[in-house]
């Protein structure tokens, strides 16, 4: 299941009661995690919205959040967080891991387990792995490309009333590796800026740092362009 059919089951609160994140993009995965404590009425978020990081809690805690009744009669969401055991890495007690598998066979209709393993290596031999790949809805969280990040940001700008050009957004999305994390965080900065001045690449040098990443492709550039000038400010940059 991609994101957006997600976002659809959230807003029809018809949610699963397995869903299984995968995927790297781990700033969309946070976005989700908020809307999904967001989709619970506010005078019942702190009983029925539990995130929990399960090598604190362990699985007997979890699954008694996620088969404790909802205050309200609605849905309970459980989010666990950090599972190492689904990699080669660390392992459940055989204990814990029979009583996962009996409830991966058999889930609580009523609320919502969420395993998050985005940015997790899976260890495709366990039986765990194997039971969520064949019982949870997975949710895939990949990468966004160039054309739905710059939807995105243009949407943003549209809603402020605010004009930037196409070439002066992909240089700023350059300028911080793609990132998405990092260029929805300085946002901001060029939504205020753009409300009495024109964003152009000049504002875009003065207001946002740049990724690393790509202060090292620029610096490689401007040496083969023979521009020393441009190779010392990159390189006062980097350090």
């Amino acid at each position: 299941m991609t994101p957006t059919d997600f976002k659809k089951q959230i807003k029809n609160k018809r949610l699963p009661a397995l869903i299984f994140f995968t995927g790297t993009e781990d700033f969309l995965t946070e976005q989700f995690s908020n809307l999904l404590e967001n989709s619970i009425d506010e005078n019942f978020r702190a009983w029925d919205f539990v995130r929990t990081d399960v090598n604190d809690t362990g699985i007997k805690e979890v699954l008694a959040d996620v088969s404790t009744l909802s205050f309200n009669a609605s849905r309970r969401i459980v989010i666990v967080e950090n599972p190492l055991f689904l990699t080669a890495k660390n392992s459940l007690e055989k204990s814990e891991e029979n009583l996962l598998l009996k409830y991966l066979n058999n889930p609580e209709g009523g609320n919502s387990l969420i395993i998050n393993a985005v940015n997790f290596s899976l260890d495709k031999r366990k039986k765990t792995v194997k039971s969520l790949i064949k019982t949870a809805e997975n949710v895939n969280f990949k990468p966004l490309d160039e054309r739905q990040i710059l939807q995105i940001v243009k949407k943003r700008f549209l809603v402020a009333d605010i004009s930037i050009e196409d070439a002066v957004l992909n240089y700023y999305f350059r300028r911080l590796a793609f990132n998405l994390r990092l260029i929805i965080n300085n946002l901001d900065k060029l939504l205020l800026y753009g409300q009495n001045h024109i964003i152009d690449k000049h504002v875009i040098d003065f207001l946002i740092a740049p990724e690393s990443t790509e202060s090292a492709f620029d610096l490689i550039e401007a040496i083969n362009q023979k521009k020393p000038g441009k190779v010392l400010k990159i390189y006062e940059e980097l350090i």
